[in-house]
């Protein structure tokens, strides 16, 4: 049996899916496939004009789909439609409703995926599915990724992170929730390896070849730039657009430094780039302490800024300074500078549709570190 497809899953949040099913699908598209992308069950949402399926008079409609699917249709123009790329949402509260039997059944939503995907393989030559976090994920509703990957006949390709006993440890979990719906494991992909620490691959390997019988597929290095926010995730995190310099959105930030009482108690900590300051809106005085120090060192132009609290009524010669040295500032007013530095602490950036160093950065790691041709013949066979 030749399958068209095959599903990425992970061993928990933030392992690196979506940075892998880029590289995967970059890796199979410049192996001459003819490739396709589902995302069968999605949470983020975003509404796109499609053609409806089958309609001959071609109209247009709005269709919503996970935020993922427009990433990749749109960076590899894909041929596949909208209206097959994302047959389940799940929005806020759904899992309410669904215990309360307010929803689709399960084996309705199933029926949905098992369309879209059919259709997708019909036009494909692979279909890569990703799957939402780990091979538990969306239990709740009865239709995790095991289950979805049983039904459409797939195997998993699943990543995993860590060192030796925590990969390991991870991977069993998804192995059995996997194994439970007698779903086969194509393979594992270790991801976000840190320098110095070659030798775990072979550890990992001999435990998931020699115990498993699964193939290790690849090992991809960790990437420091794909980790990095940017002032767009941070508007994205507090829902406000940036006040100052919008063209310097994808400005990557390393640090973040909380000013709380002068400049002259931080300044060790003015001496590099891609810092994030954050400081009361209402200390004007801070501020041109602030932005004369980062000029005066050259970095002006290469952090961001985010005011919290009420700003002062007459801020617009702060302001005037933000923009004239470049520095991208969000504003604020009903935050404290605690709740900002928490907040962003607990947040982990994604890579976005417009930020095309990340994804070409996130292509070529998984270039780099695994072996397609042994990945296409375990996933496919």
């Amino acid at each position: 049996m030749t399958r068209k497809g095959f599903m990425v899953a992970a061993t928990g949040q933030h392992v690196g899916k979506t940075t892998t099913c880029l590289g995967l699908v970059s890796g199979l598209l410049d192996k001459g496939k003819k490739v396709s992308f589902l995302k069968p069950v999605g949470q983020s949402w975003v509404e796109v004009d499609q053609v409806q399926e089958g309609d001959k008079d071609m109209k247009r409609i709005k269709h919503r789909v996970d935020k993922d699917c427009i990433l990749f249709k749109e960076k590899f123009n894909l041929e596949c439609p909208y209206t097959l790329m994302s047959p389940v949402l799940i929005p806020s509260g759904y899992t309410k409703a669904f215990i309360n039997g307010e929803t689709p059944s399960p084996d309705e939503l199933l029926s949905r995926i098992q369309h879209d995907y059919n259709k997708l393989a019909e036009i494909s030559d692979v279909v890569v599915v990703e799957g939402t976090g780990h091979a538990g994920v969306g239990s709740i509703i009865e239709l995790n990724n095991a289950r979805v990957a049983k039904a459409l006949g797939l195997k998993v390709v699943l990543i995993g992170t860590g060192g030796i006993g925590s990969a390991i440890d991870t991977l069993s979990l998804s192995k059995a929730v996997l194994e439970a719906e007698g779903v086969e494991i194509a393979g594992v992909l270790l991801n976000k390896m840190q320098k110095g620490k070659d030798d775990i691959p072979e550890y990992v390997r001999k435990v998931v070849e020699g115990r498993w019988g699964v193939p290790l597929l690849g090992v991809m290095g960790h990437n420091k730039l794909l980790s990095q926010p940017t002032m767009k995730d941070f508007s994205m995190l507090f829902k406000t657009p940036l006040a100052t310099c919008e063209d310097d959105a994808l400005r990557r930030i390393d640090d973040v430094v909380l000013i709380a009482s002068s400049v002259e108690a931080f300044m060790t900590q003015l001496n590099k780039p891609r810092q994030l300051f954050v400081t009361p809106s209402a200390r004007s005085d801070l501020l041109f302490g602030l932005i004369a120090d980062l000029k005066t060192g050259g970095y002006a132009g290469q952090c961001g800024l985010i005011l919290t609290g009420q700003p002062p009524e007459h801020c617009s010669a702060v302001m005037e300074r933000l923009r004239k040295e470049r520095i991208p500032t969000l504003i604020l007013p009903h935050t404290t500078s605690v709740e900002v530095v928490s907040a962003i602490a607990k947040h982990t950036a994604k890579i976005r549709f417009e930020d095309d160093e990340k994804i070409a950065q996130a292509i070529n790691t998984v270039h780099n570190g695994v072996d397609f041709d042994r990945l296409i013949q375990a996933a496919l066979a």
